[in-house]
């Protein structure tokens, strides 16, 4: 905590990189999943961290979706 106010004293930021993934509230401000109507209906990975400036990315994770039938499976290895 000392260094964090050390740097905020400064002016700097903290960049965390530990990832957190499908962790609860890894998103800022707060969002959670929408796995029966979101684009990707992903269970951990909310639809509003798919880099919401752009609305093709929604559509572009929508397309697969619908293309193949069924939800990509991606699996993170946990450590």
């Amino acid at each position: 905590k000392k260094i964090v106010s050390d740097i905020k004293i400064c002016n700097l930021f903290v960049c965390n990189k530990t990832y957190r993934v499908g962790a609860p509230d890894f998103t800022d401000p707060v969002t959670y999943p929408t796995p029966n109507t979101g684009a990707s209906r992903s269970l951990f990975f909310p639809d509003e961290a798919i880099y919401p400036g752009h609305p093709r990315f929604k559509t572009l994770t929508r397309n697969i979706r619908e293309r193949r039938q069924e939800k990509v499976a991606i699996n993170i290895p946990s450590m």
